[in-house]
């Protein structure tokens, strides 16, 4: 039966678990993650098999929006599938080999912040295999005008340039893979 979750820490937590079903659920206002969902075993690539389906996940991260998802799936053969998630920032960390995250609708995310992406994955090696396909995009990015900065202008404090290294910006994207050798398959995207 459906769960509603508000004004908790983390929405729901599931971590290290095994053939883990969360459906249907609704989280929102909550502090820091909407939904931790892991297991799985990196080292002999051993399925957890748990999934995240069909729950509307709102209003996340309050707290501390730059540190935190409405989902984490990290582990081995994790799908996130058929969710909504709105007014937060990162919708969906993924980290570890062989998860899925697909037909989600992603809206309103990452509004006020930079370098970022709706379905995000660290620098990590072992991070490989993932399918990110057949998710929805909607008004997704920052509303911050030119976008956020690294830095000042002209930083004074960086001692290589003296003070004379001009203005860069980040960008915010739908996918975002820090990982390069991620053999991620990124198809049917809109």
């Amino acid at each position: 039966f459906p769960v509603t979750i508000r004004w908790a820490q983390d929405g729901i937590c599931c971590a290290g678990g095994v053939n883990v079903l969360i459906d249907s659920c609704d989280i929102h206002d909550v502090q820091f993650n909407g939904i931790v969902n892991t297991g799985g075993n990196l080292q002999t690539l051993e399925p957890a098999n748990n999934v995240v389906t069909k729950c509307r996940i709102v209003r996340y991260g309050i707290t501390a929006p730059t540190h935190c998802a409405g989902v984490i799936i990290n582990g081995v053969g994790n799908t996130a599938s058929k969710n909504l998630f709105k007014e937060g920032s990162r919708a969906v960390q993924l980290q570890g080999s062989k998860n899925t995250v697909e037909y989600n609708h992603f809206y309103e995310l990452l509004r006020d912040q930079e370098d970022y992406g709706v379905v995000y994955g660290g620098g990590d090696i072992l991070t490989f295999g993932s399918k990110i396909r057949y998710n929805f995009f909607n008004t997704c990015g920052s509303r911050l005008p030119g976008g956020a900065e690294w830095y000042s202008k002209y930083d004074t404090t960086d001692p290589i340039t003296n003070g004379c290294r001009p203005q860069q910006h980040q960008l915010s994207v739908g996918v975002y893979s820090d990982a390069h050798q991620s053999g991620w398959e990124i198809f049917g995207v809109s």
